[in-house]
């Protein structure tokens, strides 16, 4: 793991540093915000611990690997951190632990196993408005894994609101995540718009590619076209998000290409 998080770092050196990147962090503001306010998010699948039982190796027993994904979220310090495949034991040993003391966090049973997912937000900026644990019991057995929570928070210093899906999507059948995507864009859309404007974050692991129909509904939907038109526009009709979007192994060809330009050339990562 230590070489691991070694090699990560040195690559995370290389990438082109934006304006406005601090501690890690990418930050991103539209064009309708008056705040100056900044909040950082950590997203983190920690990978269950029932993956390693087939490796017989002391370095990757439990404690060992979340004594080191603890340090490093709080090397990172976050203002809001997002975790998926935790469970029981190590939600309780180590992220309710007094080195977590400035976080209070919530967390979703999924559906199809024993992961949660997990939601901390440290205690002196935001202040818990909802929570809600979604049942996606309607997928059936053969979906596997899936989780999703919705937890809004009040930013205090900027009283904006803000809206976080913390998701784990299934792997076997896109028609899943497709349908999972859809009940989180009418979730959004039943947020009253005339008396709270939150902002919303859809985070996790979406277990789909960018040419997928899961990542067309999160961009092409009206949600979107209301929300920033401009931005809806250039995906929509632009050349190059047309070309981003094809189907096919073409398609696909067409996106890791554009992504790539986009990493040497602007730092997109």
């Amino acid at each position: 793991p230590n070489t691991f998080l070694q090699k990560k770092r040195q690559k995370m050196k290389k990438i082109p540093k934006l304006h406005d990147n601090k501690n890690n962090f990418i930050f991103y503001k539209n064009k309708q915000s008056q705040s100056h306010s900044k909040i950082s998010i950590l997203s983190y699948n920690i990978l269950n611990q029932l993956f390693m039982k087939k490796y017989n190796r002391p370095d990757l027993s439990v404690d060992n690997r979340m004594k080191k994904i603890k340090n490093e979220i709080l090397s990172l310090s976050p203002d809001i951190f997002c975790l998926q495949e935790a469970d029981q034991y190590v939600y309780q040993k180590y992220f309710t632990s007094d080195k977590f003391a400035e976080y209070s966090t919530v967390y979703g049973v999924n559906c199809g196993s024993s992961f949660m997912n997990v939601v901390g937000f440290k205690k002196k900026k935001f202040i818990l408005k909802s929570f809600k644990n979604f049942s996606l019991i309607f997928l059936g057995k053969m979906a596997g894994n899936r989780g999703v929570m919705n937890v809004q928070l009040e930013h205090e210093e900027s009283n904006q609101f803000i809206s976080i899906y913390n998701v784990h999507f299934p792997w076997k059948f896109e028609k899943d995540r497709y349908s999972i995507m859809t009940m989180i864009y009418e979730h959004i859309k039943e947020i009253d718009p005339i008396e709270k404007k939150p902002n919303v974050f859809i985070v996790g692991d979406l277990n789909s590619e960018p040419n997928s129909n899961v990542i067309k509904l999160l961009y092409f939907n009206d949600y979107l076209k209301e929300k920033d038109p401009a931005l809806y526009k250039t995906i929509h009709g632009s050349l190059f998000g047309i070309a981003m979007n094809l189907p096919g192994k073409f398609g696909r060809k067409c996106s890791v290409g554009a992504y790539k330009v986009a990493q040497k050339f602007v730092g997109f990562n």
